[in-house]
């Protein structure tokens, strides 16, 4: 991989068509990728801050022990990632979860239980195993029930997703499921999410059928669910990752790109446009050198993404920082499969916040896929912080492991310390689409019309999953071209 990034001055002349990606995350490198497969003239650089590109994307193998530091699979729907993964000829390294009786579990009271079968993230799909589930109280499943009657809400006004989960299900099932399932997808803070940017098609389900419940029930009318689609929370048939892990994905692209098409630790401090349409770009520090380009697609965080469009579209740059980040501590813990009492015929756990624990949800990473670990071992992958509790990332490593070991030592009758463990901070990786986003995001692209050849993608504005980032790049891509 490394003798195709170098550091040092740009390329020299090259084709007419120059385009500049600012970023060398999955974002920008995917655009890179979709640009060159269909015109190998075209002369695309990357430029990227760091030393490394992939973005938060990171895997290391210790020990044998496979880690992920940031998502360790991706959805199968959209297919923008298999999609991509096929066209790099990674189709053998491609792996499904495993079949297990339960999707996921959830902490009750030191309990773990797990969700109704049918529960997709915000809604029951089937009566019995909601009814059954003994997560809610009996009153809490009646008003839950009540939601079938609710009136539904036609102002269309965005919402805060704890807000239309409440007026239409009732504040326990908000506290003990949707919560928990939504923070440990987000990291993120539901009384101020926006539902219409993050959960657009349960919105959607009450302006079409006026509730919910009538909603999911239609659909299981005329559809036939396999049993892992009818597992509770996340639908683990539509995950996939990858035998290498998820940093191979990168590699890949990587290799897929011409000689010298990235440029590491090239920041890129200035953005202008000269009166004849052409781009200017400075890059570096003191000795800054100033590169040109025909075009030019921003993939980097939001502050970055503001910085640059200060002075060209100061509306632009208010709404970038208007949009916030969550930091969460992932905490890897290895031990040997004797030391856990638990079964774990899950896929992995989430916590209610009601619970006053510290860890917002552990996967079950080793049952999950084969090849994480050693065999007799068990990998969990447990995550702490967040946007409703960022203040436990200000405590020391060793700390963490132990707020963690001390919470799940109880729940999966854990006996011994780790064999191992490891801790990855992600400082701002997670940008929080809160109420008023998808506003944010009409505004930044109305004020950018003005400037047909720069296109901004990536999670800040369109989804911070693995598809939807590889999404944002080839459409990036795609409107650079035409």
């Amino acid at each position: 991989m490394n003798s195709r990034l170098h550091n040092g001055s740009a390329d020299g002349p090259g084709p007419a068509k120059r385009i500049a990606i600012i970023g060398g995350g999955i974002t920008g490198l995917s655009a890179a990728y979709h640009l060159l497969k269909g015109n190998r003239q075209l002369d695309v650089t990357i430029y990227e801050t760091g030393s490394r590109v992939g973005g938060v994307i990171q895997t290391e193998q210790q020990d044998g022990v496979l880690l992920e530091y940031a998502a360790d699979n991706f959805l199968t729907s959209p297919p923008d990632a298999v999609n991509l993964c096929r066209e790099l000829r990674m189709d053998d390294q491609l792996l499904v979860t495993r079949e297990q009786p339960n999707g996921a579990l959830v902490v009750r009271r030191q309990q773990l239980f797990p969700i109704p079968a049918g529960f997709a993230v915000m809604a029951p799909g089937q009566w019995w195993p909601f009814l059954c589930s003994p997560i809610l109280s009996p009153w809490g499943k009646i008003r839950a029930a009540c939601e079938y009657f609710v009136r539904q809400d036609r102002s269309l006004a965005d919402e805060s997703l704890q807000t239309f989960v409440v007026r239409r299900f009732g504040q326990q099932m908000y506290e003990r499921l949707v919560q928990p399932l939504v923070s440990s997808i987000y990291t993120a803070d539901p009384t101020r999410l926006s539902v219409a940017a993050t959960m657009a098609r349960f919105k959607e389900m009450e302006q079409r059928h006026g509730s919910l419940l009538r909603a999911m029930f239609s659909q299981n009318d005329t559809q036939t669910q396999t049993k892992k689609e009818r597992s509770g929370g996340a639908r683990y048939a539509m995950f996939n990752t990858l035998k290498r892990g998820m940093g191979s994905l990168i590699d890949r692209l990587v290799s897929a790109l011409p000689e010298r098409a990235i440029r590491l630790e090239a920041p890129i401090r200035r953005l202008l446009l000269s009166e004849d349409g052409v781009w200017k770009l400075q890059v570096g520090g003191y000795a800054a050198e100033w590169v040109t380009a025909d075009a030019v697609i921003v993939a980097t965080p939001a502050s970055v993404t503001a910085n640059l469009m200060e002075n060209l579209a100061p509306d632009v740059a208010t709404c970038y920082r208007q949009t916030s980040y969550a930091s969460c501590a992932i905490i890897h813990l290895v031990y040997k499969r004797s030391q856990i009492g638990h079964p774990l015929n899950a896929m992995g756990l989430v916590v209610p916040l009601c619970e006053k624990k510290r860890v917002l949800s552990c996967s079950f990473t080793s049952e999950k896929y084969p090849g994480r670990t050693p065999e007799g071992t068990v990998l969990l992958r447990a995550f702490v912080g967040g946007a409703c509790q960022s203040h436990l990332l200000n405590r020391d490593d060793a700390e963490l492991i132990r707020m963690v070991t001390e919470d799940l030592n109880p729940w999966l009758r854990i006996t011994g310390e780790p064999m191992t463990a490891h801790v990855m901070r992600r400082p701002n990786a997670m940008p929080q689409y809160n109420v008023g986003h998808l506003t944010r995001v009409a505004k930044i692209e109305q004020n950018l019309e003005r400037f047909p050849s720069l296109v901004l993608a990536g999670s800040s504005l369109y989804g911070a999953g693995i598809p939807a980032c590889i999404r944002s790049g080839q459409h990036a891509a795609e409107k650079t071209i035409a």
